[in-house]
Protein backbone atom coordinates (compact mmCIF):
# COMPACT_ATOMS: atom_id res chain seq x y z
CA UNK A 1 0.00 0.00 0.00
CA UNK A 2 1.40 3.67 -0.61
CA UNK A 3 2.37 5.88 0.94
CA UNK A 4 0.17 9.11 2.23
CA UNK A 5 0.67 12.27 3.17
CA UNK A 6 -1.05 15.00 5.69
CA UNK A 7 -4.28 15.36 3.66
CA UNK A 8 -4.77 11.41 3.13
CA UNK A 9 -3.61 11.68 -0.40
CA UNK A 10 -1.55 8.90 -1.96
CA UNK A 11 2.05 10.43 -2.86
CA UNK A 12 2.03 8.27 -6.14
CA UNK A 13 -1.35 10.04 -7.66
CA UNK A 14 0.27 13.68 -6.21
CA UNK A 15 3.52 12.86 -7.79
CA UNK A 16 1.96 11.71 -11.30
CA UNK A 17 -0.35 14.89 -11.27
CA UNK A 18 3.00 17.10 -10.83
CA UNK A 19 5.04 15.62 -13.47
CA UNK A 20 1.60 16.08 -16.18
CA UNK A 21 1.28 19.68 -15.26
CA UNK A 22 5.47 20.08 -15.40
CA UNK A 23 5.30 18.33 -18.94
CA UNK A 24 1.83 20.44 -20.24
CA UNK A 25 3.79 23.36 -19.02
CA UNK A 26 7.06 22.90 -20.09
CA UNK A 27 5.53 22.44 -23.82
CA UNK A 28 3.25 25.48 -23.79
CA UNK A 29 6.38 27.46 -22.33
CA UNK A 30 8.51 25.80 -25.53
CA UNK A 31 5.35 26.65 -28.34
CA UNK A 32 5.80 30.23 -26.83
CA UNK A 33 9.25 31.11 -26.64
CA UNK A 34 9.31 29.04 -30.86
CA UNK A 35 6.65 31.49 -32.21
CA UNK A 36 9.14 34.58 -30.37
CA UNK A 37 11.73 33.25 -32.25
CA UNK A 38 10.33 32.37 -35.59
CA UNK A 39 8.78 36.00 -35.45
CA UNK A 40 12.09 37.86 -34.66
CA UNK A 41 13.81 36.08 -37.23
CA UNK A 42 11.50 36.80 -40.50
CA UNK A 43 9.23 33.90 -40.20
CA UNK A 44 5.23 35.50 -40.03
CA UNK A 45 3.39 32.73 -37.77
CA UNK A 46 0.09 35.13 -39.60
CA UNK A 47 0.91 33.08 -42.70
CA UNK A 48 1.19 29.69 -41.58
CA UNK A 49 -1.59 30.20 -39.76
CA UNK A 50 -3.66 31.39 -43.31
CA UNK A 51 -4.42 35.27 -42.53
CA UNK A 52 -2.33 37.07 -45.21
CA UNK A 53 -2.08 40.49 -45.23
CA UNK A 54 -1.25 41.37 -49.02
CA UNK A 55 -0.65 44.77 -49.60
CA UNK A 56 -1.34 46.27 -53.05
CA UNK A 57 0.80 49.08 -54.64
CA UNK A 58 1.17 51.23 -57.58
CA UNK A 59 4.73 52.08 -58.60
CA UNK A 60 4.88 55.17 -60.61
CA UNK A 61 6.28 54.84 -64.02
CA UNK A 62 8.20 58.49 -64.59
CA UNK A 63 7.98 59.12 -68.63
CA UNK A 64 9.04 61.53 -70.59
CA UNK A 65 9.20 62.62 -74.48
CA UNK A 66 13.02 62.82 -75.31
CA UNK A 67 13.86 63.47 -79.04
CA UNK A 68 10.92 62.08 -80.22
CA UNK A 69 10.63 59.13 -77.85
CA UNK A 70 8.90 58.13 -74.97
CA UNK A 71 11.58 57.30 -72.32
CA UNK A 72 10.08 55.11 -69.58
CA UNK A 73 11.37 54.54 -65.88
CA UNK A 74 9.92 50.83 -65.64
CA UNK A 75 9.57 50.05 -69.44
CA UNK A 76 8.83 46.27 -69.03
CA UNK A 77 7.06 43.15 -67.10
CA UNK A 78 11.11 42.40 -65.92
CA UNK A 79 11.56 45.86 -64.78
CA UNK A 80 8.15 45.75 -62.92
CA UNK A 81 9.02 43.08 -61.34
CA UNK A 82 12.56 43.89 -59.87
CA UNK A 83 10.80 47.42 -58.92
CA UNK A 84 8.53 45.17 -57.08
CA UNK A 85 10.48 43.11 -55.21
CA UNK A 86 12.58 46.28 -53.94
CA UNK A 87 9.76 47.98 -52.50
CA UNK A 88 7.68 45.15 -51.07
CA UNK A 89 11.61 44.66 -49.42
CA UNK A 90 12.04 48.49 -48.22
CA UNK A 91 8.22 47.08 -46.32
CA UNK A 92 9.69 43.96 -44.73
CA UNK A 93 7.42 42.08 -47.25
CA UNK A 94 7.65 39.57 -49.75
CA UNK A 95 7.10 39.82 -53.27
CA UNK A 96 4.20 37.46 -54.39
CA UNK A 97 3.42 38.92 -58.25
CA UNK A 98 3.24 41.86 -60.11
CA UNK A 99 1.69 43.01 -62.96
CA UNK A 100 2.42 45.32 -65.89
CA UNK A 101 0.38 47.00 -67.85
CA UNK A 102 1.81 49.33 -70.93
CA UNK A 103 0.61 52.53 -71.76
CA UNK A 104 -0.51 53.52 -75.19
CA UNK A 105 1.70 56.56 -75.80
CA UNK A 106 1.37 57.09 -71.68
CA UNK A 107 3.47 56.40 -68.95
CA UNK A 108 3.51 52.22 -68.16
CA UNK A 109 1.15 50.84 -64.96
CA UNK A 110 2.63 48.41 -62.67
CA UNK A 111 1.18 46.99 -59.73
CA UNK A 112 2.94 44.78 -57.02
CA UNK A 113 1.01 42.70 -54.79
CA UNK A 114 3.40 42.27 -51.07
CA UNK A 115 2.97 39.35 -48.68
Amino acid sequence: MPKKNEKNVPIRKFSKKIVYFSIVLLVVLFLFVSILFLNEYGLNISNLLGSKNTVQLSLEDRCAHIAGQLIHTIGDADSCSLSCKSECYTINSKNSRSEFQPGNQSCNLCQCFCN
